[in-house]
């Protein structure tokens, strides 16, 4: 995993929402995500997509390395997750991303000290994410 440090300027309010998400019945599992002020977190990180499901109706997303370091992801604000494989979707139900993919992201480091994001059964490093640029 690798990452390029642009710029970090922004305020999070981190906490657990989706947009069409949860365990209501509709198969779609809601996920940790943030609410972005108006400046923007411009970091790059890239590696392999991991993620799980829970019987609760969450799922929890992270970023590995070859390394074996792991990064427990926050996304904007709507986002959610579903299908096999578990699958990342945006606002707009559009898929950005699946397990296993290779994807690069904007976004920048939680804050120290921040609590294990929703979904997630432990979190040593937290990744907001702004933005999926790629995934394949």
């Amino acid at each position: 995993m690798s990452i390029v440090v642009i710029v970090v300027s922004s305020f999070f309010v981190v906490g657990c929402g989706s947009v069409n998400g949860g365990s209501s019945g509709s198969g779609n599992f809601a996920v940790a995500t943030h609410e972005t002020g108006q400046a923007m977190m411009l970091a790059q990180v890239n590696g392999t997509l991991e993620g799980y499901s829970n019987g609760d109706g969450t799922a929890c997303f992270s970023l590995g390395s070859q390394s074996g370091q792991r990064l427990t992801l926050v996304w904007p604000q709507g986002y959610f997750a579903a299908g096999q494989p578990l699958s990342l979707f945006d606002k707009a139900a559009v898929k950005v991303a699946s397990v296993g993919q290779t994807v690069t992201l904007a976004g920048g480091r939680a804050p120290l000290g921040m609590s294990v994001p929703t979904g997630c059964t432990s979190a040593q490093d937290v990744w907001l994410v702004g933005e999926v640029i790629q995934a394949k």
